[in-house]
Protein backbone atom coordinates (compact mmCIF):
# COMPACT_ATOMS: atom_id res chain seq x y z
CA UNK A 1 0.00 0.00 0.00
CA UNK A 2 2.96 2.32 0.47
CA UNK A 3 4.26 1.43 -2.84
CA UNK A 4 1.34 2.06 -4.20
CA UNK A 5 0.75 5.91 -2.52
CA UNK A 6 3.94 6.67 -4.23
CA UNK A 7 2.82 5.34 -7.12
CA UNK A 8 -0.64 6.79 -7.34
CA UNK A 9 -0.23 8.69 -10.30
CA UNK A 10 0.88 6.23 -12.59
CA UNK A 11 -1.83 3.79 -11.02
CA UNK A 12 -4.92 6.25 -11.70
CA UNK A 13 -3.88 7.36 -15.57
CA UNK A 14 -5.64 4.55 -17.42
CA UNK A 15 -8.34 5.07 -15.38
CA UNK A 16 -8.64 8.66 -16.03
CA UNK A 17 -10.68 10.91 -18.27
CA UNK A 18 -8.68 13.72 -21.04
CA UNK A 19 -9.53 16.64 -18.56
CA UNK A 20 -7.96 14.40 -15.55
CA UNK A 21 -11.22 13.45 -13.86
CA UNK A 22 -11.60 9.85 -12.59
CA UNK A 23 -14.93 8.84 -12.97
CA UNK A 24 -15.92 6.19 -10.12
CA UNK A 25 -17.57 3.87 -7.53
CA UNK A 26 -17.35 5.21 -3.77
CA UNK A 27 -18.87 3.47 -0.91
CA UNK A 28 -21.00 4.67 1.85
CA UNK A 29 -18.87 5.57 4.88
CA UNK A 30 -21.08 3.68 6.92
CA UNK A 31 -20.48 0.92 4.68
CA UNK A 32 -16.74 1.30 4.81
CA UNK A 33 -16.91 1.24 8.46
CA UNK A 34 -18.49 -2.04 8.31
CA UNK A 35 -16.17 -3.36 5.75
CA UNK A 36 -12.67 -2.04 8.01
CA UNK A 37 -14.36 -4.24 10.77
CA UNK A 38 -14.55 -7.66 8.41
CA UNK A 39 -10.70 -6.90 7.58
CA UNK A 40 -9.02 -10.22 8.68
CA UNK A 41 -5.01 -10.22 8.18
CA UNK A 42 -2.54 -12.84 9.20
CA UNK A 43 1.03 -12.46 8.92
CA UNK A 44 1.00 -13.60 5.11
CA UNK A 45 -2.91 -12.30 3.93
CA UNK A 46 -5.29 -9.82 4.10
CA UNK A 47 -8.77 -10.81 3.44
CA UNK A 48 -12.47 -9.08 4.03
CA UNK A 49 -14.82 -11.61 6.43
CA UNK A 50 -17.83 -10.74 5.30
CA UNK A 51 -21.35 -11.87 6.19
CA UNK A 52 -23.26 -13.50 3.19
CA UNK A 53 -25.64 -10.60 3.51
CA UNK A 54 -23.10 -7.93 3.07
CA UNK A 55 -21.57 -9.51 0.33
CA UNK A 56 -24.92 -10.42 -1.90
CA UNK A 57 -25.61 -6.18 -1.13
CA UNK A 58 -21.97 -5.82 -2.87
CA UNK A 59 -22.57 -7.88 -5.05
CA UNK A 60 -25.49 -6.50 -6.60
CA UNK A 61 -24.87 -3.01 -6.67
CA UNK A 62 -21.29 -3.68 -8.43
CA UNK A 63 -23.09 -5.56 -11.18
CA UNK A 64 -25.51 -3.28 -11.84
CA UNK A 65 -23.17 -0.44 -11.65
CA UNK A 66 -20.15 -1.81 -13.14
CA UNK A 67 -22.51 -2.67 -16.15
CA UNK A 68 -23.71 0.67 -16.46
CA UNK A 69 -19.87 1.95 -16.31
CA UNK A 70 -19.08 -0.59 -19.31
CA UNK A 71 -22.21 0.39 -21.21
CA UNK A 72 -21.22 3.90 -21.21
CA UNK A 73 -17.46 3.28 -22.17
CA UNK A 74 -16.14 3.65 -18.66
CA UNK A 75 -13.46 1.61 -16.90
CA UNK A 76 -15.73 0.33 -13.76
CA UNK A 77 -13.25 2.11 -10.81
CA UNK A 78 -14.19 1.61 -7.31
CA UNK A 79 -12.57 4.33 -5.08
CA UNK A 80 -12.41 3.07 -1.05
CA UNK A 81 -9.96 3.87 2.05
CA UNK A 82 -6.69 2.43 1.70
CA UNK A 83 -7.45 -0.17 4.65
CA UNK A 84 -9.56 -2.21 2.98
CA UNK A 85 -8.84 -1.85 -0.82
CA UNK A 86 -6.45 -4.72 -1.05
CA UNK A 87 -9.36 -7.26 0.65
CA UNK A 88 -11.79 -5.31 -1.01
CA UNK A 89 -9.97 -6.04 -4.43
CA UNK A 90 -9.42 -9.76 -3.44
CA UNK A 91 -12.94 -10.35 -2.14
CA UNK A 92 -14.56 -9.42 -5.76
CA UNK A 93 -11.73 -10.26 -8.12
CA UNK A 94 -13.43 -13.23 -8.96
CA UNK A 95 -16.55 -12.07 -9.66
CA UNK A 96 -15.39 -8.61 -11.48
CA UNK A 97 -12.53 -9.11 -13.12
CA UNK A 98 -11.83 -5.72 -15.36
CA UNK A 99 -12.75 -3.82 -12.03
CA UNK A 100 -9.79 -1.65 -10.46
CA UNK A 101 -10.16 -1.06 -6.60
CA UNK A 102 -8.07 1.89 -5.97
CA UNK A 103 -7.71 3.88 -2.87
CA UNK A 104 -7.95 7.55 -1.64
CA UNK A 105 -4.44 7.42 -0.70
CA UNK A 106 -3.47 6.87 -4.45
CA UNK A 107 -5.31 10.08 -6.60
CA UNK A 108 -3.36 12.34 -7.02
CA UNK A 109 -4.43 15.76 -5.72
CA UNK A 110 -5.19 17.24 -9.34
CA UNK A 111 -7.54 14.53 -10.28
CA UNK A 112 -10.52 15.10 -9.56
CA UNK A 113 -13.27 12.54 -8.58
CA UNK A 114 -16.59 12.10 -10.23
CA UNK A 115 -19.06 9.58 -8.75
CA UNK A 116 -20.80 6.79 -10.89
CA UNK A 117 -22.39 5.98 -8.03
CA UNK A 118 -22.18 5.33 -4.01
CA UNK A 119 -23.15 1.82 -2.83
CA UNK A 120 -25.43 2.82 0.22
CA UNK A 121 -25.01 0.91 3.30
CA UNK A 122 -27.86 -1.72 3.85
CA UNK A 123 -30.63 -1.35 6.00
Amino acid sequence: EQARRALGAQITKPYQMPNNSLCAITLDPRLEQMLAQSVRQTPTELSLAMEPGLARHLLQWLSKTVQQMLSAGQPPVVICSPQIRLGFKRFFEASFAELAVLSYAEIPARVEVQNAAVIPCPE
